[in-house]
């Protein structure tokens, strides 16, 4: 029993000698943002968050130029006396001029370094990164930004947009990622639009409209709600009684509990030829003029209406996209599983998407509907 003592000895010395980061010396770095300087480098704006409890202002910001994620690191912790460490980075932020040169080489440290969380979410700011970071000091930005994207996931507003997504679309021949487009409105973040990338570079955005869309092409709605205006003129005769003075010529309905699914099948690989089916179920919540939908014909005629209302969208839409050539439906992606005989390449679907031709087939279906406002 004797003879165990020294080495009982030893075992706790060593323990002893194990390196410990005290967390009150510690600056956990939450939020990145970078953007592209006059002179080519990156412009770095980092929100740390510190458990002192002697600091009175928990979350502090840093500012360094550097030409890499490692380099602005190592250039912030020049500025402060508390070690910063990026284990808990929530989001990264990046302004629109510097994403327009590519934003890649700022994420590939997450696989170099497994204390970044994949779950971060990557956004776009429409002005600069350091814009956002620093629009207010009355909120958290970190948990603000954080929560701003995530909500709006969980709410079926916003398509997935985390880095993870973001980097197998990258990575991936004939798909395009989308992102959270940021703005600023009374000193507050505010999401404006989604970005779109061609691989890594930003080259434009779109409306929340056109935002729904792409969702509802590549993604299930499991309980969403949206909001449509049709012409009034098909409905004027199912209208119960006369309220509106003003002459408008539209109606708007909102969707409510959404449910969807889609189909993209390729039909022709030579002349690339694409039907996209699309089912969308839903209730009807809300319309702006007192329509009698208690008959089964006004109903029909809302589906048929909003059928062909989001069929045009659609094709407007990928008229546009093509125009960009971003493809964030990922119709290259399912060329290249039918044509596997030949691996596509990167610069082969940029030349072919521009000719592809695409046809919507969309039903709306309305189950039931509620006390309408």
């Amino acid at each position: 029993m004797k003879s165990m003592f020294p080495i009982v000895c030893m075992f706790v010395m060593l323990i002893g000698c194990v390196p410990t980061k005290q967390i009150e010396k510690l600056g956990i770095v939450t939020s990145y943002g970078a953007d592209l300087l006059e002179d080519g480098s990156i412009g770095n704006t980092l929100l740390y968050s510190q458990f002192d409890p002697n600091i009175k202002e928990p979350v502090q910001t840093a500012e360094s130029q550097a030409h890499s994620y490692e380099g602005a690191i190592d250039a912030a912790n020049l500025k402060t006396n508390y070690k910063l460490v990026t284990g808990q980075i929530r989001t990264k932020v990046f302004g629109k001029e510097l994403a327009k040169t590519g934003i890649v080489r700022l994420l590939s440290t997450h696989f170099r370094d497994a204390s970044e969380p994949a779950t971060l979410y990557i956004a776009v700011s429409d002005t600069t990164a350091k814009d956002v970071l620093t629009s207010t000091t009355e909120v958290d930005l970190s948990k603000f930004l954080y929560n701003l994207i995530d909500n709006n996931r969980k709410r079926e507003i916003l398509p997935k947009s985390d880095l993870i997504d973001f980097l197998h679309k990258y990575d991936d021949v004939g798909i395009d990622p989308v992102q959270p487009l940021i703005t600023i409105e009374k000193k507050r973040p505010v999401i404006d639009s989604i970005a779109l990338f061609q691989d890594d570079i930003y080259v434009d955005s779109l409306s929340p409209e056109e935002t729904f869309l792409i969702k509802l092409t590549t993604e299930k709605f499991k309980a969403g709600t949206h909001e449509i205006t049709l012409p009034k003129e098909p409905f004027k005769e199912d209208i119960g009684y006369d309220t509106d003075k003003s002459d408008k010529e539209t109606i708007h309905f909102v969707l409510n509990e959404i449910r969807s699914k889609s189909k993209v099948k390729l039909d022709d690989t030579e002349k690339l030829s694409y039907t996209v089916e699309i089912k969308l179920v839903s209730r009807l919540i809300e319309i702006s003029e007192p329509l009698i939908i208690e008959d089964e014909k006004t109903i029909k005629k809302i589906e048929k209406h909003s059928s062909e209302h989001f069929t045009k969208q659609l094709e407007e839409m990928m008229e546009k996209l093509k125009e960009l050539n971003v493809d964030p439906i990922g119709f290259g992606k399912i060329y290249d599983e039918e044509t596997r005989n030949k691996k596509l390449t990167n610069k082969e679907w940029r030349d072919l998407y521009p000719t592809i031709d695409v046809k919507f087939n969309v039903k709306v279906e309305i189950i039931r509907h509620g006390i309408m406002q």
